[in-house]
């Protein structure tokens, strides 16, 4: 292998050594990636400790191509890399001269694309362990421990009935689920009972020789019934390495069957089985994993039973712990084995579990990092972000998102796509990829608006992220040698530790913090000018008095690189005026600043501001004149109109025509006059909608069901809250609202829905799919005449809405869900 790297980095310095100066600059992204691929291809080996010094290597030259300067000289490059390993010539190379023929930059481009193909290709058939022997046999690892098969059984028969059934030319079954779920232990129990039929097994991942196998394949195959099982299928490259597999099975019809264990959903999908003959194979119940547990833990005991009940209740938090995961369990378990049978020894190791699972589970670094290694660029660095949060957190999309957009993770905008939809697309990816675990969904039930990480691919993110030096956690990483990106601080006691932290920090999240002089004059002192991201956390004893209001504008005013600012549980009354010298700023989000008032006049010079969010502020009673000067902005919730003056008028939402997804809230001292939400049809980019008639003393905004709504063309969701009146508006109509999808009405005193909701006997939402109802509870209603109205609907929501008749479905403790 070290061979095969060396000639690589000889023909990327033939490649390169004749360009000019300049053509070497602009291509050392490529350089980089280069770089990147041959690092990336050296985690799937168990590597010796010379290769393991030349992946470090690696990554020491590619941090430093990453880091150097535009303006830079790059004869002076050379002077960044190490030149101990022999390695370093190569590169160094690339920066000493940059004399001779000159060539253009796209014949270079062209090359160092093809040699990045060269070097994925090569790097995937050097990595093979596939034995071509005529003696290859249906017993290849195929042995199965008992200990392993814990809480199988349920999904083995499921999956053991589909292959009894199989009747077709080619049946293919498709087993998904997160890393270390049982996937593979789940098609070895399928093997087993397979023993005496003609099997095949073979590991995509380690597949050589594509020609050799596949004749091998088809002349083993021909004329039989036969079981194949592909373990670790992590893509089909669209379809070209299993399509030419397929054309090598025979296809006579006696019921053969190829079962597919994969991370991805769609792999099995793409691979041919359909939607019923897909597994979904989910984390461990409590029960079975306290057996699969205490199976190994307790193994010296015949009845894998545990010394004493104090030790089997801790036993039993640890395996609660661990989110059902067979590969976690048995990890933890072996760990726990070793420890001797004292409570006050079991009591200390659980209390500080995470580091000895941390430590202790070396052996399950390779697989957990091969599923990351299988990641774009891209998703690594929206992966390595996650081990930001703490351990079970539920971290909501928007936040990840906000923070991938401002770290320069995502792109501002890719082809049609905004930074918002390149992030979710990001977040669903990682979902697909059974890397995250999916937790809460809108209320419309069509995607994920939170996620968690689970515990064992947190721990191998945070060893990944200690290897790439990507994060800092209150100086208990201060020994690594280069500038990490992400620093972290929690607690008020620990807030000196910023004064620790690298200069170079370019995101960094303070929790439970108090606004107190030892975080401010840190912030001052370190002055992170290059900071991205500042996520800032209160704890609810937090308070003014050491500090007065001035502690975020002393805060602020060294960082002109901030792109994203988030204030949670602060009892700031008003935002400073030095808010206006952030002019890099994208998204500024305040959450239960329940004191703030106002915002300064001076937020409208952010004009980069894309994102802007003070819905939860309470006391804030409009936003200040001009606000339509943030011309960028994409995402605006807490829009508060006032007819006062200097303050914000309903008509300022004319010039942001960015906007995608808006939220109005009216209180009822606001009087809306006929026309006045005529503005809404400059917005011809909105495509979701919240409007909230908030109520003062019970007193509903008196004129909100008059205001008129023009036709919203791309609007797929609308949300309204607090409608007051016995009817819905006469605007909530198929005319007005042609593309609507979504659906939600909540906390509203409507008796029945307005004529117009059933387009008068002449249209009807054709494309309204999803409908939610929440605590309508005056609300009289036939089913059966709403449905008429809405021909696509596929799901209904309802929550203590008690005078809705004819329902299709029961309603259990006021909730009811019915799905076409």
């Amino acid at each position: 292998m070290i061979y095969m790297v060396e000639f690589y980095l000889g023909n990327m310095e033939k490649t390169i050594h004749n360009a000019h100066k300049q053509e070497v600059l602009e291509i050392v992204p490529l350089v980089v990636d280069v770089l990147g691929q041959l690092s990336n291809g050296l985690d799937s080996f168990e590597l010796p400790s010379e290769l393991r010094s030349l992946k470090n290597h690696l990554e020491i030259m590619k941090r430093n191509l990453e880091t150097m300067d535009e303006n830079q000289d790059p004869r002076e490059c050379k002077q960044l890399l190490e030149s101990r390993s022999k390695l370093s010539r190569y590169i160094t190379i690339l920066f000493s001269t940059v004399k001779g023929k000159r060539k253009k930059l796209k014949d270079i481009q062209r090359n160092l694309l093809r040699l990045r193909k060269e070097i994925s290709f090569s790097l995937k058939v050097t990595n093979n362990s596939f034995s071509q022997s005529d003696n290859y046999t249906n017993e290849y690892s195929m042995r199965t421990d008992d200990e392993e098969v814990v809480g199988l059984d349920a999904p083995y028969n499921i999956i053991e009935q589909w292959i009894y059934k199989a009747a077709a030319t080619l049946n293919v079954l498709g087993i998904y689920g997160m890393p270390g779920a049982g996937k593979t232990i789940l098609a070895r129990k399928i093997w087993q009972g397979h023993v005496g039929k003609l099997c095949v097994e073979v590991e995509v991942s380690k597949m050589a020789n594509e020609t050799e196998l596949l004749e091998k394949l088809y002349e083993q195959l021909r004329n039989k019934k036969y079981f194949i099982v592909l373990d670790g299928v992590w893509q089909t490259s669209n379809g070209s390495w299993w399509n030419s597999m397929k054309s090598f099975l025979p296809k006579e019809k006696n019921g053969s069957c190829v079962v597919v264990t994969t991370q991805v959903k769609e792999v099995a999908r793409s691979m041919g089985a359909i939607e019923k003959h897909i597994y979904n194979l989910k984390p461990l119940p409590e029960n079975d994993s306290l057996k699969l547990f205490s199976r190994i833990a307790f193994s010296s005991n015949e009845f894998h039973q545990p010394p004493s009940t104090e030790i089997g209740n801790i036993a039993k938090e640890i395996a609660d712990k661990l989110g059902g995961l067979p590969l976690a369990i048995k990890v933890a378990a072996r760990i726990m084995s070793g420890k001797e049978p004292s409570i006050f020894r079991w009591r200390k190791t659980a209390e500080h579990f995470n580091e000895e699972l941390f430590n202790g589970g070396e052996f399950l670094n390779p697989f957990l990092r091969l599923s990351y290694g299988q990641l774009s660029r891209r998703l690594k660095y929206c992966m390595l972000c996650f081990s930001i949060f703490p351990e079970d957190y539920e971290i909501s999309l928007e936040d990840v998102v906000d923070l991938w957009s401002s770290a320069e993770i995502i792109p501002k905008s890719e082809g049609n796509k905004t930074a918002l939809e390149i992030g979710e697309e990001c977040f669903n990816q990682l979902i697909n990829r059974s890397l995250l675990i999916g937790v809460r969904k809108d209320i419309f039930e069509t995607r994920f608006q939170s996620c968690k990480l689970p515990i064992m691919i947190r721990l191998a993110v945070m060893k990944i992220r200690k290897d790439k030096n990507f994060m800092l956690v209150d100086d208990q990483e201060m020994k690594f040698p280069h500038s990490p990106r992400v620093g972290i601080v929690e607690g008020s006691h620990n807030m000196d530790q910023l004064g620790k932290f690298n200069p170079k920090l370019r995101i960094l999240v303070a929790r439970d913090i108090a606004e107190n002089l030892v975080f401010v004059s840190n912030m001052k002192r370190m002055k992170f000018k290059l900071l991205r991201v500042l996520d800032l956390s209160f704890d609810s004893d937090s308070s003014n008095e050491t500090t007065g209001e001035n502690w975020l504008d002393d805060t602020v005013r060294s960082l002109p690189q901030l792109a994203c600012l988030k204030i949670e549980n602060s009892r700031l009354t008003c935002l400073p005026k030095s808010l206006m010298h952030l002019r890099n700023l994208q998204s500024l989000c305040l959450s239960q600043c329940y004191d703030l008032k106002k915002l300064p006049p001076e937020i409208v010079y952010l004009k980069k501001l894309t994102v802007l969010d003070v819905s939860s502020c309470k006391s804030i009673q409009c936003l200040p004149a001009q606000i339509e000067r943030l011309t960028n902005l994409e995402i605006l919730y807490g829009f508060k109109p006032s007819k006062s003056k200097g303050q914000c008028p309903m008509s300022s939402l004319k010039q942001l025509t960015q906007l995608r997804k808006l939220w109005i809230q009216i209180d009822s001292e606001y009087q809306v006059e006929e026309g006045e939400f005529m503005v809404l049809s400059e917005l011809q980019k909105l495509e979701a909608l919240a409007l909230t008639l908030k109520e003062i003393n019970n007193v509903a905004p008196a004129s909100a069901l008059d205001f008129q709504l023009p036709t919203l063309q791309r609007l797929h969701s609308l949300y309204l809250h607090n409608l007051p009146g016995e009817s819905s508006p006469k605007w909530l109509d198929p005319a007005h609202l042609p593309n609507l999808s979504h659906l939600h009405i909540y906390e509203s005193s409507i008796r029945m829905f307005n004529k117009s909701f059933y387009g008068n006997g002449e249209s009807k939402f054709e494309k309204l799919e999803v409908l939610a109802l929440t605590e309508l509870k005056e609300l009289e209603e036939e089913w059966t005449t709403m449905k008429t109205a809405m021909p696509s609907l596929y799901l209904l929501k309802i929550e203590e809405c008690p005078k809705l008749r004819s329902l299709p479905f029961p309603v259990e403790n006021g909730l009811g869900c019915w799905v076409q």
